[in-house]
């Protein structure tokens, strides 16, 4: 049996009591500090959490080093040429933002490269009002940059053109960490 200072009135109370005798505040337990055995134990899981997530990532590595050396030339090309239109709508994505009234408050919702090249914008932005609103834009695979407010049918037909169908890479989560 301790005694303990009262929470309430700070008067010493015993360990085993369940409320104060002097003010009747409930007596709440000290906590036991951890033990070093526990602490050891705690560090040696940290650590080999550490270390497996670091093999993981190793690994996911060389997976992909050994995906692209088992490639031919064309499928290198490719891959090269979907990885520089990535890069290419990542860039247009910055511009758009920039472009808005308050570039702060515009978030990137969607944002998918076609294999033909074509980019899928949808995003919200804030406009003079001060309301937010979602809104899409496209650039085309000729390099047009076409927007929803700004261009109208010529949008709309790209658009029910090229983002409508399936496929293509959702590249949203890697342009948002650009974006910030």
């Amino acid at each position: 049996m301790a005694l303990i200072p009262c929470q309430e009135c700070k008067q010493e109370v015993s360990t085993e009591a369940k409320t104060c005798p002097n003010c009747g505040a409930k007596v709440k337990k000290p906590k036991k500090p951890m033990s070093r055995n526990m602490k050891i134990l705690l560090g040696i899981l940290g650590v080999g959490f550490i270390v497996s997530v670091n093999l993981d990532v190793d690994k996911k590595k060389e997976s992909e080093k050994q995906r692209i050396a088992a490639m031919t030339p064309e499928q290198k090309a490719a891959n090269e040429k979907r990885i520089t239109q990535q890069a290419v709508a990542a860039e247009v994505a910055k511009k758009i933002k920039n472009a808005m009234k308050d570039p702060e408050a515009f978030e990137l919702k969607s944002l998918i490269v076609k294999p033909n090249g074509t980019a899928c914008y949808e995003y919200r932005a804030k406009n003079s009002f001060g309301a937010i609103l979602p809104s899409s834009a496209v650039l085309s695979s000729k390099g047009k940059l076409l927007t929803q407010e700004r261009d109208g049918n010529s949008f709309v037909s790209v658009w029910n053109k090229d983002c409508t169908p399936a496929g293509g890479d959702e590249i949203v989560d890697i342009v948002k960490t650009i974006l910030k």
